[in-house]
């Protein structure tokens, strides 16, 4: 019954992205001992580059959300890195389910980027992790 609601709610999640407008949307499900679902995308705003993402895992995790947001131009030059070490909104805590976005403010307006996403989920028995690439913005 849980696992059912948690799928639901990640439908919903990828619905409500697919309705915004996201240039570049991708999503994956994957059997895991940890990680049920994963969705990533990127978009251009008006004060530079956002990602957004979201992370369905199989149960209730102690932590459950991304670990880093790698952002490349489109030529595959790197750009800027998120960590969530030291950028708060990255990670969840004691949940079946996490999404946030994480906007960089230094992206040049001339230039086209693409982002390398890497999700986890852990709790007392291990961890998984998953990386997606998101396609340009």
């Amino acid at each position: 019954m849980k696992k059912r609601a948690v799928r639901w709610i990640a439908v919903l999640v990828v619905l409500a992205l697919a309705i915004a407008p996201m240039t570049a949307f991708a999503a994956e499900p994957r059997a895991s001992a940890y990680i049920d679902t994963t969705t990533v995308g990127i978009e251009r705003v008006s004060n530079g580059v956002k990602v957004g993402f979201t992370i369905a895992a199989t149960g209730t995790m102690s932590n459950v959300g991304v670990t880093t947001i790698q952002i490349y131009t489109a030529g595959g030059d790197f750009a800027k890195g998120f960590y969530y070490s030291t950028t708060s909104g990255m990670m969840g805590y004691n949940r079946v389910f996490y999404g946030n976005s994480i906007t960089w403010t230094g992206a040049d307006s001339g230039t086209r980027y693409y982002a390398v996403v890497t999700f986890k989920a852990s709790n007392s028995s291990g961890s998984d992790t998953h990386t997606m690439i998101t396609g340009y913005a």
